[in-house]
């Protein structure tokens, strides 16, 4: 049904969200809560686990979308200096804004390499 998203893909995405949280909860224990962001590598890495291989040019306009999206939040006006703390990365709500993205445009064939690991997970 073209470009509409499947609920079972938007799950497994999540899903890893979850997992990759759980993981890095001891590493990040010194972190406040609102400054835990999923950085840049760490979302390519979550696209490959589901089986999507990025092009040079794709993980550049990743990354690029990513440090745009953590600059729109970190500005409250337009022109405004990024704090000194400012780190690149996507706080949940920009996750799944970035997913949705993905999802939407069929970036790198996203929706083919979700629907195969949804294929897989419900095949055992």
């Amino acid at each position: 049904v073209g470009n509409i998203p499947n609920p079972a893909r938007q799950l497994q995405v999540f899903d890893h969200w979850k997992d990759w949280q759980a993981a890095e909860l001891d590493l990040l224990s010194n972190t406040s809560p609102g400054d835990m962001r999923l950085p840049a590598d760490v979302f390519v890495l979550m696209l490959v686990s589901i089986g999507v291989h990025l092009s040079d040019g794709q993980r550049r306009a990743i990354e690029a979308r990513i440090s745009e999206v953590s600059c729109q939040k970190e500005q409250s006006q337009p022109g405004e200096a990024r704090s000194p703390q400012h780190r690149v990365g996507l706080d949940f709500a920009a996750f799944l804004a970035m997913v949705r993205w993905m999802l939407d445009c069929n970036f790198a064939n996203i929706n083919l390499h979700t629907e195969r690991l949804a294929d897989r997970i419900r095949n055992g």
